[in-house]
């Protein structure tokens, strides 16, 4: 992790430093430590883009061809990213785990035929996506769609994306998915994010959601609710349906 009231932004000079000295890294986490003390940020209440560009993406990917997982998460905006993901997916081979936090452009998803960006890392077992703010409905499908292979994944105060999106992302990697996590995102309260996994639910292993809990009185209070597996077998290929154990604690 890093702090950038200390060490001033990661940008460009920095990553590309880390790729021409460690030639043979295999995992890389370069996390603003704001990010982690306050999961719970509005997106785009801090202005301005950081100071990593895509064109030095593009070469710090193609440095580190070994590179099987990466979490990036700068504090800022980075712009255009979707050109960056695709060399990510052309230049390491044997990514596996992708985190990013505040990456815009992760998907465009403007041709139904053509998948762009992220969607095109097919070889993803585990993403999550943090605050990207342009990320549409469009975006999670060509996604579900791209990364055939994707176990878990996790969205994060994304507020263009509704239950449509998700659930049929979640539909589409039905026989993969079994880790899912939701959490401020503005158009998926709790009702709208079980119905999204619905789908899966006979399943899925785990079950993370932190968003507005609509109670009946039409109150809002901060909800979490985390589900995991007690039993699960597996028999002629098929998933039996497996007990859970629900735990929730309110905020207000």
């Amino acid at each position: 992790t890093f702090d950038p009231r200390y060490f001033e932004f990661v940008g460009d000079e920095t990553l590309s430093a880390v790729a021409t000295s460690c030639p043979k890294l295999t995992l890389l986490h370069m996390v603003d430590t704001a990010s982690l003390a306050n999961p719970r940020a509005i997106p785009g209440t801090e202005a301005g883009d950081s100071a990593v560009t895509a064109g030095t993406l593009i070469e710090v990917f193609s440095g580190l061809p070994n590179l099987e997982e990466l979490v990036l998460d700068v504090g800022k905006d980075v712009k255009h990213s979707g050109v960056a993901l695709e060399a990510l997916n052309s230049k390491c081979k044997k990514i596996r785990v992708l985190k990013l936090g505040q990456f815009q452009g992760v998907c465009s998803a403007t041709e139904w035929r053509r998948l762009d960006g992220v969607a095109l890392c097919g070889g993803l077992q585990s993403l999550s996506i943090k605050n990207s703010g342009d990320l549409t409905d469009m975006g999670l499908v060509a996604i579900g769609r791209g990364c055939c292979k994707l176990t878990t994944f996790e969205i994060q105060g994304c507020e263009n994306v509704t239950v449509d999106g998700l659930r049929t992302m979640v539909s589409l990697r039905s026989k993969t998915l079994t880790d899912v996590r939701i959490s401020c995102c503005k158009n998926l309260d709790t009702a709208a994010s079980i119905k999204a996994i619905e789908p899966i639910c006979d399943r899925i292993k785990r079950l993370h959601i932190d968003c507005v809990w609509s109670g009946s009185e039409d109150e809002e209070v901060e909800g979490r609710v985390e589900t995991s597996e007690a039993d699960h077998e597996e028999e002629d290929d098929d998933y039996e349906r497996s007990q859970k154990r629900c735990k929730y604690s309110l905020e207000e």
